[in-house]
């Protein structure tokens, strides 16, 4: 399953301006998986919801 790690640094609006992205990318078919604070921004890991065959 594919991944991708997006970095959001806390802007004025916080945490619903981290839901805004996390929006923004499951409209491109990944899901919010987890997220990891790091000093003052967060690490959001998003899985990609297509699946690939191994042939």
């Amino acid at each position: 399953m594919p991944y991708r790690v997006v970095e959001y640094d806390s802007d004025p609006t916080g945490m619903p301006g981290m839901e805004v992205l996390i929006n923004e990318w499951a409209a491109k078919g990944y899901s919010f998986h987890q997220a990891v604070r790091e000093s003052n921004r967060w690490v959001l890991f998003l899985s990609s919801n297509e699946f690939t065959s191994c042939s």
